[in-house]
């Protein structure tokens, strides 16, 4: 054997390289997290922790093992068959993901360890296993987060790597500036494809999820939105432009912060649904009549709102009063609501110009009906008490003025104010007649209960009402000038028709807790909202650590609008404005600067890369120079690295016979180490030799 074919073994740093692989490959839990079956996460990292705790035992186990494909075949077989268990719970996506999971953890543990290939497969499948990852998650701390663990699957790469590609040759020698330049270089390149190359269509799309819905629903019974109200979920993000007055206005003033989502018009005593007719889909999209789009035509409001819709698998989005969409996907329905033509199951940025603050459309004879029905005989109290309010502000049944129908409201609202009404997000189960109840036994409620209250009596004295369930308030960042809407800013306040067929907003919430409308719940509900939320409470009372959050939400916003800006047509804008300032003289310049650059870290990785002596090559170095000395033969120093040891062996003895003693020793160590794989060098002990061959020439 010559002793350039002599290569390194990388047995000393398997222990170190597996357990890297497999800690990395228990990081990519939280970034896959929303799409694992527990069970499978459970196995893994009790097979990950076996194989890091008892690393060599487990390894000496796995090769033992004669059939170890049987082993592979039988693993396999047992997490397909936890995955096809529950395949329906998870949808197809979800399933595939366990399936590729298992199939790193599977191999990772597994794998033949003597092989030079191994590492390059698990890095690999691990790197795709990170990349699938960004399909459930797109936040800036996400990316860094995946990131992180992509820099640790090249780092145990390069570990692996270099270890196991060691040679006297020096061309095949690993460095680290060798290596991370070559990786660099992969990433620019990457980088300018994605910019410069056009997104062709997927040839297929992903199938939907299994996802449970977050966010509104579109039914309502007293105490939901009271549940929703304790999430500390962050549901849209909205950022203001236009008349800087109308913005500052809007951002400023945290009483007409009214987002719209859903308007629920049938009730049946105890919940109120959205009606069937206003469930649209992309197959009767509703086109504006005749009279709409003139309606339309005249309004105009130099408002512009960019949103941020966080996935709430479902097809509803944010608005403020009656604006029009600006995306082909989003519609503006007749209730003034912006509707998808599809769930939202990914994050998404749509704008709307607004036409209104208020509820503009016309009304038509639907609409009539559909908002005064009641179901019969429901409620009786409230209904008396309906027309005792009306009695004494008029002689007629049912409103037909402006004037009374002010009244009654009017009347309503100081009920609720001097009738020993809570406001709190924990009032108790309602039972019976459930408004009958709420009225005039419970008398604790959040904002659904009052809505609910306040449409049914409308509508019982024959005024078209509804309920209207969105957002009230937000939460200004001042970095980025853009408002934070949570679940907990989730609300619910009625419309109803006046005798010139425009709807009206009126909040009744107001009459029972002014501080809910004009300062948030977190100033409404000190107390209970503090127990629920005393993390984001304590860093939002600490100065720094409060604008730490308000810095990073930045981040991340600007993060998202980036990402979710960045398709074709941005794409060419960016190529666009390349190109225009590349001129000659700038493209020469370029060019220039690019082969300085080129030329700078070639020189860099030309003086780090020193050469790499294997042990056999650097003991016959020093060999033959002690001997050229001690000789007195400089032609000795031209040395044939072709050759075997034993012909070295002669041509050292033949040159320097009064050393035969010495060189044997010498070269039956060196040939010991060669064949030998257990043997450890001492290349110590031999260097000491040839010293003495030094001294003894002095």
């Amino acid at each position: 054997m010559s002793i350039v074919a002599r290569t390194v073994s990388s047995q000393t740093l398997l222990p170190l390289a597996t357990a890297a692989f497999n800690v990395l490959l228990l990081a990519t839990i939280p970034l896959l997290f929303e799409a694992l079956l527990s069970s499978i996460i459970v196995i893994s990292s009790l097979l990950v922790l076996i194989q890091v705790v008892l690393l060599r035992k487990t390894h000496w186990m796995m090769k033992s093992v004669k059939h170890i494909t049987l082993v592979k075949n039988v693993g396999a077989l047992a997490f397909f068959g936890l995955i096809i268990v529950s395949a329906k719970q998870l949808g197809l996506l979800n399933a595939m993901v366990n399936l590729l999971f298992s199939g790193v953890l599977l191999w990772l543990v597994t794998a033949d360890l003597n092989s030079s290939k191994w590492a390059k497969q698990v890095f690999v499948v691990s790197l795709l296993l990170t990349a699938v990852s960004f399909i459930y998650q797109q936040d800036l701390q996400w990316s860094l987060y995946a990131l992180m663990v992509v820099l640790g699957l090249f780092v145990t790469l390069y570990l692996c790597q270099s270890q196991s590609y060691q040679s006297p040759d020096t061309t095949m020698s690993i460095k680290p500036p060798h290596f991370f330049v070559m990786v660099l270089s992969c990433l620019v390149l990457s980088a300018a494809t994605f910019v410069l190359m056009p997104a062709l269509s997927p040839f297929w799309k992903l199938p939907e999820q299994k996802q449970s819905s977050t966010g509104l629903s579109d039914t309502m019974t007293p105490g939901d939105i009271a549940q929703l109200a304790s999430s500390n979920r962050l549901a849209f993000r909205v950022e203001l432009s236009g008349n800087q007055e109308l913005v500052n206005g809007l951002l400023n003033d945290h009483a007409s912060q009214y987002w719209r989502v859903l308007t629920l018009e049938d009730f049946n005593g105890k919940t109120w649904r959205q009606n069937p007719q206003r469930k649209v889909t992309r197959s009767d999209r509703p086109t504006p009549s005749p009279q709409q789009q003139s309606s339309l035509d005249l309004l105009s409001s130099d408002l512009s709102l960019s949103i941020i819709a966080e996935p709430s698998h479902q097809p509803w989005l944010l608005t403020y009063g009656t604006s029009m969409p600006q995306h082909n996907q989003i519609m503006l329905t007749n209730d003034s609501r912006l509707l998808s033509t599809k769930s939202i199951s990914k994050r998404i940025k749509y704008q709307a110009q607004n036409l209104a603050p208020t509820n503009v459309l016309p009304v038509t004879e639907s609409d009539l009906e559909i908002n005064t029905r009641l179901p019969n005989n429901s409620n009786p109290k409230v209904r008396a008490l309906s027309q005792a309010l009306l009695a004494n502000i008029s002689t007629e049944q049912r409103v037909t003025s402006a004037k009374t129908l002010f009244a009654f409201n009017r009347a309503v609202l100081n009920y609720f104010s001097s009738q020993g009404f809570v406001y709190t997000l924990s009032p108790r189960p309602l039972s019976g007649e459930h408004l009958d109840d709420f009225m005039f036994e419970s008398k604790q409620g959040f904002c659904a209960h009052y809505a609910s209250v306040h449409a049914f009596m409308l509508r019982s004295i024959g005024v078209p009402a509804r309920v209207v369930t969105g957002y009230h308030g937000s939460e200004l960042n001042p970095n980025g000038q853009y408002l934070n809407i949570y679940d907990r800013s989730a609300h619910a306040w009625v419309e109803y028709l006046t005798p010139d067929q425009q709807w009206q907003r009126i909040d009744p919430t107001g009459a029972v807790s002014p501080e809910r409308i004009q300062s948030g719940l977190e100033v409404s509900l000190q107390a209970e909202v503090a127990n629920q939320n005393a993390a984001i409470n304590f860093v939002k009372q600490t100065p720094w650590l409060n604008q730490l959050r308000q810095q990073l939400q930045s981040l991340d916003y600007y993060w998202t609008v980036w990402v979710l800006d960045f398709d074709n047509n941005k794409r060419e804008n960016v190529v666009k404005e390349w190109f225009s300032l590349a001129t000659f003289g700038y493209l020469i310049g370029a060019l220039i600067t690019l082969c300085i650059l080129l030329l700078i870290v070639w020189l860099i990785v030309r003086h780090f890369k020193q050469p790499k002596l294997s042990p056999e090559r650097m003991v016959l170095t020093r060999l033959y120079t002690a001997l050229s000395a001690t000789t007195q033969k400089p032609d000795l120093n031209q040395i044939d690295w072709t050759m075997s040891l034993q012909q070295h062996q002669q041509v050292l003895t033949q040159n320097a016979p009064e050393y035969e003693q010495q060189i044997l020793q010498i070269i039956q160590t060196l040939n010991r180490n060669l064949y030998d794989k257990d043997h450890i060098i001492d290349t110590r002990a031999l260097c000491n030799i040839i010293e003495t061959l030094n001294e003894q020439t002095k």
